[in-house]
């Protein structure tokens, strides 16, 4: 097989051997997210249900995946020699052993020679650990001898022939005879081995989470030592060590409501604390605690979220305020707070603040100064509107990321300095080893504002978690690309980054400029950007099937089409293929499992789907038919039209067709179809018919409904188009008085019209016909909102003044004139040619 001979390619191959490093560390970095199933498997690994993970890859995705988890407090990697002395048969965290070392430690466990034995000592080191726990295989071939003879079936009688199990996962039914390493494996193991056939990686880990999902939300099952432990012996990590405090010194009250409101943000059962061991286990779950010698104390994260008593904060955990302006600005921040609440700050006449406190007194604390700070102001215009100075989502995020991802071994505060015409955050500590690696040398901001999404690392895990928990900071890495986008929308400049010897991190955010001219009188101020809306014509999809399912079918096109005449489930036809997501079991389905084979049905994950790069254009058909047949029961025409579907509403019995929907601010109607009567003859020359053009589009991980309003004209107000040579001319003359708010409103009626009303956004039947009693419930989503984003435009830029949304009298009429002119030389142009006598039609 292809596969066996991979060893020998990358010897004959990969020439000379620093080409082979240099080759794969180009392909194990592509630039793409790890799926889903990695996601899974790292919480998993949180949750402590999995403990050590061994690997033939060199990639560090798993690795990354678990850092990138809160909740993964530590990671350990084992890739080198030097690393086995970290190795342990029951680790308090995760444990990723790379088999044939890492990328950045290449080793050549790849060519035919160095796969045949693994070192020696790890394979001493990995016996007990598979005598004592079941070894899940998922996604090996089983093709290293290192792997295969050296560890395993080798090791057979040092590991107990494998007593606790060995499950190897595959694809499909495999013969083991076939491959004689596997055989080997199993005649040694006997009935220790069994074979699971799973649909795939990922597949297994959503099958997993559907069937036990206790497994992803019970609370994390890992426990601390029960016996006692020396200081700053269980973690490199700085909040996961115990602390010089006792438990006596925390707020009792605030830490029973944050770990209450913790579970409750986690999806965890309510957890009893009504006596101090069940919040001593409960602490010690989430690494608030730890027991030394002889009592629990506070690990560091506990004491920075949740002290209570002066005397036992950390020193280094407090910010200074700076405050710089003229006194009268100054005034105004400082000022005491409405109804009586007193000064926010204790100095609150000077213009330097320390805050103190546990983390959530200063995030709570800091939050309220910032408010007052950033105080909305009237911006004047043709529609007068609040704004703010700054975002307050993106002062939200930089106070958070200052609380959090500071480095607290440093004596040192953080600081925010605050001017009248900018916000300056610094905080100790710069990017995190892990961080640097994902920015492959590229600065941070330049990798952000380039659209780079899920760039994270931990310093402070502990505090991470409860922050996220209680919805003040986001762990998909999404907090500075959305500082970036919010302040790109209030017009606020921002630069961020570390210093150059990465000893802090500073972000500087600049005000909005109307700010600075605010009349402090009246609150307002003229904007010295011109607005622009901008509404793009696409729906997006809020929610996907999950599943696809696909027929083998050797049936004719008119076979095909005689069903689906007959009201079958949506469904399309590509490569011999029939593609549907109706359920195979539902009668629905019946007449589409008539023409495949019974032994050829597969499900198929959209997600998947969608990756194929020849399948994946099945979906889009697929949603196009079932879309038709939505249209259909609005009472609209519809036909395929360049590779979009093409819809319009009829005449009503001769007459012009109106149509009664929610505008932008008010109900209205609208005429859908009209004729147009000739002024000589006073006879219908044809109908205009209002039509919109739909198609689904994918825009790079996105798909979306595109909407394009335009025009059809027909000879009998229903299904007799004109002649197809004049549709051309009479749909660019009309478009051509479609002005951008006549478009815009377009949009929002075909927006009303596809959802049928049913308000922000409608569901789509997809697996049978409308009406039907065993139909299932819609399964895909989709907005019925027209997006509108805001832009500011800079002041140089000339305006159009605004155009009417309905022509004038006079432009109707020359228009009209101008289609009828079309008409008549066609007319002409069809009589000498056809020998007409000129009677007309």
């Amino acid at each position: 097989p292809i596969s066996e001979n991979y060893a020998r390619a990358v010897e004959a191959v990969l020439q000379p051997r620093e080409d082979r490093k240099s080759f794969f560390q180009r392909v194990l970095n592509p630039g793409v997210p790890a799926s889903h199933g990695y996601e899974l498997l790292a919480l998993l690994l949180a949750r402590g249900v999995l403990r050590t993970v061994l690997t033939t890859n060199f990639d560090s995705i798993l690795a990354e995946q678990c850092r990138s988890n809160a909740a993964v407090y530590q990671i350990t990697e084992i890739k080198t020699i030097e690393d086995y002395r970290r190795f342990s048969t029951n680790p308090r965290y995760p444990q990723i052993i790379y088999l044939h070392g890492s990328i950045e430690h290449y080793t050549d466990q790849n060519i035919e020679q160095e796969t045949q034995r693994l070192n020696a000592s790890l394979v001493e080191l990995l016996s007990p650990l598979l005598r004592d726990h079941p070894l899940v295989v998922i996604g090996y071939r089983g093709a290293e001898p290192s792997v295969m003879r050296h560890l395993l079936t080798e090791q057979s009688d040092r590991c107990g022939n494998f007593r606790h199990g060995i499950y190897w996962c595959q694809r499909g039914v495999t013969d083991p005879s076939q491959d004689s390493m596997l055989s080997e494996l199993v005649r040694v193991a006997g009935t220790n081995f069994q074979f699971v056939e799973i649909g795939g990686f990922d597949e297994l880990m959503d099958e997993l989470r559907v069937a036990l999902p206790q497994l992803l939300t019970a609370a994390n099952i890992v426990q601390l030592p029960t016996s006692s432990v020396a200081l700053g012996t269980l973690s490199d990590v700085h909040d996961l060590q115990p602390s010089l405090a006792t438990l006596a010194d925390l707020d009792q009250a605030l830490l029973r409501a944050k770990l209450l409101a913790y579970c409750e943000a986690a999806r965890l059962p309510k957890p009893p604390i009504s006596t101090e061991a069940q919040i001593v286990t409960l602490m010690q779950e989430r690494s608030l605690a730890v027991r030394t010698d002889p009592n629990w104390v506070p690990t560091q994260g506990g004491v920075l979220l949740f002290v209570g008593r002066e005397s036992a904060q950390i020193a280094s955990a407090s910010v200074e305020i700076f405050l710089e302006g003229e006194p009268r600005w100054l005034d105004e921040i400082l000022q005491r707070a409405p109804s009586g609440d007193g000064p926010i700050l204790d100095s609150a006449q000077t213009e330097t603040v320390r805050i103190t406190g546990n983390l959530w007194e200063q995030l709570d604390t800091i939050s309220t100064l910032l408010a007052r700070v950033n105080r909305p102001f009237r911006l004047k215009g043709a529609t007068s509107h609040d704004v703010y100075p700054y975002p307050p989502l993106a002062l939200k995020e930089l106070l958070t990321n200052l609380l959090a991802h500071r480095d607290y071994t440093v004596p040192e505060a953080s600081s925010i300095h605050i001017g009248p015409g900018q916000i300056r955050f610094k905080n100790p500590g710069g990017l995190v080893e892990h961080v640097r690696a994902q920015l492959h040398s590229r600065p941070l901001q330049a990798a952000i504002e380039n659209a780079a999404r899920g760039i994270k690392g931990y310093r402070n895990p502990v505090i991470a978690d409860f922050f996220f928990s209680a919805g003040a900071m986001e762990k998909e890495g999404s907090g500075l690309p959305d500082v970036v986008s919010e302040a790109a929308q209030n017009l606020n400049a921002v630069t961020f980054g570390p210093t150059p010897d990465n000893a802090h991190f500073q972000v500087v955010i600049e005000i909005r400029p109307e700010a600075l001219h605010v009349d402090r009188t009246t609150g307002t101020a003229r904007p010295l950007h011109a607005e622009l809306r901008y509404s793009p014509n696409l729906l997006s999809i809020l929610r996907w099937p999950e599943t696809v399912w696909k027929i083998a079918t050797i049936a004719s096109l008119s076979d095909l089409a005689e069903v689906r005449g007959r009201g079958a489930p949506p469904f399309c036809v590509m490569r011999d293929w029939i593609w549907t997501f109706a359920m195979p079991d539902s009668p629905a389905s019946a007449e589409l499992l008539a023409l495949g084979l019974p032994e050829e049905i597969h499900e198929v994950r959209s997600t998947e789907l969608l990756d194929d790069s020849v399948s994946r254009w099945a979906l889009p058909h697929l949603l196009n038919t079932a879309l038709e047949r939505h249209l259909v029961k609005r009472g609209l025409r519809v036909r395929f039209e360049a590779g979009r579907l093409r819809a319009y509403f009829p005449a009503t019995n001769n007459g012009p067709t109106e149509v009664t929907y929610r505008g932008l601010f008010k109900q209205a109607t609208r005429t859908v179809a009209k004729p147009i009567v000739s002024r000589a003859t006073q006879k219908t020359v044809f109908w205009e018919h209002k039509a919109v053009g739909l198609r689904f589009e994918r825009f790079g991980s996105d798909w979306c409904l595109a909407i394009l309003p335009g025009y059809a004209f027909t000879r009998d107000g229903d299904v007799i188009p004109i002649e197809s040579d004049r549709i051309g001319p009479l749909s660019t003359r009309r478009a051509a008085r479609d002005y951008n708010p006549t478009v815009l409103h377009d949009l929002v009626f075909w927006s009303r019209v596809i959802a049928d009303g049913a308000g922000s956004s409608f569901a789509m039947a997809l697996s049978a016909n409308a009406g039907r009693s065993d139909e299932v419930k819609p399964q895909l989503e989709v907005s019925g909102v027209v997006p509108t984003v805001l832009f500011q435009e800079p002041p140089e830029v000339t305006h159009l003044g605004i155009v009417p949304t309905e022509m004038a009298e006079p432009e109707m009429m020359a228009l009209q004139s101008e289609i009828e002119q079309i008409l008549a030389e066609a007319d002409e142009d069809d009589q000498e040619v056809n020998g007409d006598s000129g009677d007309g039609r």
